[in-house]
């Protein structure tokens, strides 16, 4: 899977606002298989997502499910695991802008 570079990306995952502009990530596309795309959208708690246009940033999956040190490019079967819960929504910290908070707390806890 490639990482996609055109215009201004946005990962697709609930209560996540990483984009392309604000933080330096990469993004990728869902699965072009039925399957593992339905998959991917149910684990990103967005059930309503089955287009193939849509992309998760590099914050929701483990260093294991890279190809490369690099973190741009995915290994063939790779699964998104990693996703805010509701205690860490950024909602509860008005006093920090909650793209901000979510690039932070992502380059910390990978």
């Amino acid at each position: 899977m490639s990482k996609i570079r055109t215009g201004i990306s946005r990962c697709s995952a609930k209560m996540c606002t990483n984009n392309s502009k604000n933080c330096n990530y990469s993004f990728f596309r869902f699965p072009k298989e039925a399957d593992r795309a339905r998959n991917w959208a149910m684990l990103c708690q967005r059930e309503d997502l089955l287009k193939k246009t849509n992309l998760l940033c590099s914050v929701h999956f483990e260093n294991t499910m890279f190809s490369n040190k690099t973190r741009n490019r995915l290994c063939e079967n790779a699964v998104p695991r990693l996703f805010p819960s509701i205690e860490d929504s950024p909602n509860q910290h008005s006093n920090v802008d909650r793209g901000e908070f979510i690039c932070l707390k992502a380059e910390i806890s990978v």
